[in-house]
């Protein structure tokens, strides 16, 4: 067979693409694993953060069932002391089933969450009963500008990355196919007047004044372009999500740290006060029960506070 150098450059460039390719699959093969295991590597912190919070969430409405039992009974001494009217007893008995029914949808809930987080490592029902974990114990957060360099580690990139390769392979055969196609021409001639037999060997090259492969090498480059223009809009869409994230993540934590070091505890010290007017006819039922949902209302507060930390570092670190 005769091979013409335009057509071994194409040869050449089809092996390049090739190779460029079979090593750019096996990349984005990798890749494709590292951003599944990611993936379920968050799924699993997600899940494991709702059981947590659910967990705390019983125990929250443990304590509010306590506290609306241990007031129903004090209030039903004084209503037997004749220190107090029917009515404050009625309401405080109100306040016994409902905080049994929330109490129920705790625990339900719960039980849900524990078969979501047990469905990641394919069981259909959690063998374990509780989880250990400190929700209120927030992790270190690292500088933006730390997590920004840090997010150009992210699979999704790198997927990127081993496109481009891919891209420039193909501009390259383009270009490669856009070269004159040198022909090379052998052959034996016998010359008449004297008889001798003689080789002729000539090759032709067409001259570069026509559009050679300009088509392809255009969309090439296009396709090229497309995918850098892709991988740097991704780059600004993950930073400024990452920046939104870190926003949320600092007002969380300013949160929390108002409610555990000054909201609640003066909260608590409202609540003594008011129960100790209340003991000695200085305070009413209605203000003692709204003590006691105010100090209720930033216990629960603090629960959705230190699981919403959780929840975004979570999804910073994905």
């Amino acid at each position: 067979a005769t091979l013409t150098l335009s057509q071994v450059l194409e040869l050449g460039g089809k092996r390049e693409r090739r190779v460029e390719a079979a090593l750019s699959d096996r990349r984005l093969i990798d890749v494709e694993q590292q951003a599944r295991e990611l993936d379920a590597l968050a799924e699993v912190t997600r899940r494991f953060i709702e059981v947590v919070a659910d967990q705390e969430q019983i125990a929250f409405s443990k304590g509010a069932l306590e506290l609306a039992e241990r007031t129903e009974k004090a209030i039903d001494a004084r209503v037997k002391a004749a220190r107090t009217p029917q009515a404050e007893l009625s309401r405080a008995r109100i306040a016994v089933p409902r905080a049994r029914i929330e109490l129920r949808q705790a625990q339900s809930v719960f039980e849900g969450a524990r078969r979501n987080l047990a469905a990641m490592w394919g069981a259909t029902d959690a063998r374990f009963e509780n989880v250990q974990a400190d929700l209120y114990k927030v992790p270190a957060l690292e500088s933006f500008e730390v997590l920004r360099q840090r997010s150009a580690r992210n699979p999704d990139f790198v997927r990127f990355t081993s496109e481009a390769r891919v891209r420039e392979a193909e501009l390259r055969l383009a270009q490669a196919q856009a070269r004159p196609n040198l022909t090379l021409n052998a052959g034996v001639r016998r010359f008449q007047s004297t008889g001798d037999v003689g080789l002729l060997i000539g090759f032709s090259i067409p001259l570069p004044i026509s559009d050679r492969n300009q088509g392809a090498i255009a969309e090439a480059r296009v396709r090229r372009d497309q995918t850098q223009a892709g991988e740097r809009a991704a780059r600004i869409r993950t930073q400024a999500q990452l920046f939104a994230l870190y926003q949320q993540i600092q007002a969380g934590r300013d949160q929390l740290a108002v409610l555990q070091t000054e909201a609640t505890p003066q909260a608590q010290a409202a609540l003594d006060q008011t129960q100790y007017g209340y003991d000695r006819g200085r305070f009413s039922y209605l203000e003692l029960a709204a003590a006691q949902q105010d100090l209720l209302a930033l216990r629960n507060a603090a629960i959705q506070a230190a699981a919403d930390i959780h929840r975004l570092t979570a999804e910073i670190e994905r």
